[in-house]
């Protein structure tokens, strides 16, 4: 049986324990994974957990976003494969998991980012606001642009962005992917 030290991190990976020792532990009903890490039994699957598994993979210094930002914010219940990631412009940023994760150059107005367990991501707003513009938009990230827009506030700021964005590409298109998620 492994015993698990509060003195080690929630989120556990091969730092901490040998991969065989975790995958023991998950055989044995005491961890379980979280996205590319371990939890332990009794501590929650909440945001704050995920976002500490996914700052142990991105590091510090990206900002999470759409799917990404949707799995830690809850919208999601599963982790993407490929996670995204934001860095300023005048950011020089490598990501060491380059084939689990995108990294793109983005800019950000000021309420744009929140941060949960040291990881920065986008808000629920920003995220909703990304992904009307994304050029891949199908059924199942229309189902979460729906999510995000559950609250009726949400959709009023959402709209009021889109509708002062300038010189955007996309804009008409992001305006009727918003209309017909009402």
């Amino acid at each position: 049986m492994v015993v698990v030290n509060r003195l080690l991190p929630t989120v556990i990976g091969p730092p901490e324990m040998s991969e065989a020792e975790l995958c023991a532990a998950r055989l044995d009903g005491e961890v379980w994974p979280i996205d590319a890490f371990f939890l332990p039994v009794d501590c929650p699957d909440d945001s704050v957990a995920r976002a500490s598994a996914l700052r142990r993979l991105v590091g510090e210094r990206v900002i999470a976003g759409l799917e990404s930002a949707l799995w830690v914010h809850g919208v999601l219940s599963a982790p993407p494969a490929v996670h995204t990631v934001c860095a300023s412009r005048d950011d020089r940023t490598r990501i060491a998991a380059a084939g689990r994760v995108e990294l793109r150059e983005s800019f950000f107005e000021l309420g744009d980012v929140a941060a949960i367990a040291g990881l920065r991501l986008t808000t629920c707003e920003r995220t909703a606001y990304d992904l009307l513009f994304v050029d891949e938009f199908g059924h199942a990230r229309e189902r979460m642009l729906c999510e995000l827009l559950r609250d009726a506030g949400c959709r009023q700021r959402v709209a009021r962005r889109v509708d002062a964005a300038w010189r955007v590409p996309g804009k008409l298109r992001a305006l009727e992917r918003l209309g017909a998620s009402a």
